[in-house]
């Protein structure tokens, strides 16, 4: 009689187990979405052509994988924002450059 009930314990106890590991590999997790408003965040402050190509790529990459929709929005948002300020200050930059390269 113990031995079933020992059968019976470690068979439960391997369905729970079965189960955890299951919800683990099975999550739909929000590494890419957080990964692009990190990044985008981040690069309106420092290496924004970087930072928002990197934004968008991932930002594309979640919602392919169809996660957190509100982070991956604003992920992409803020890439395109850090690559818009990024061209717009390297032309600026440029004009300068040469302005007063010739002067």
């Amino acid at each position: 009689m113990e031995e079933k009930e020992n059968e019976v314990i470690k068979e439960v106890n391997t369905v729970k187990e079965a189960e955890i590991v299951g919800e683990t590999a099975n999550s739909n997790g929000n590494g890419y979405s957080i990964a692009s408003m990190v990044l985008g965040i981040v690069g309106i402050f420092f290496a924004g052509v970087i930072c928002g190509i990197l934004a968008i790529v991932f930002a594309v990459n979640a919602k392919k994988k169809k996660q957190n929709k509100g982070m991956t929005t604003t992920g992409m948002v803020l890439g395109i924002i850090d690559v818009s300020l990024g061209a717009v200050f390297l032309i600026f930059w440029s004009c300068g450059v040469l302005f007063y390269s010739f002067a």
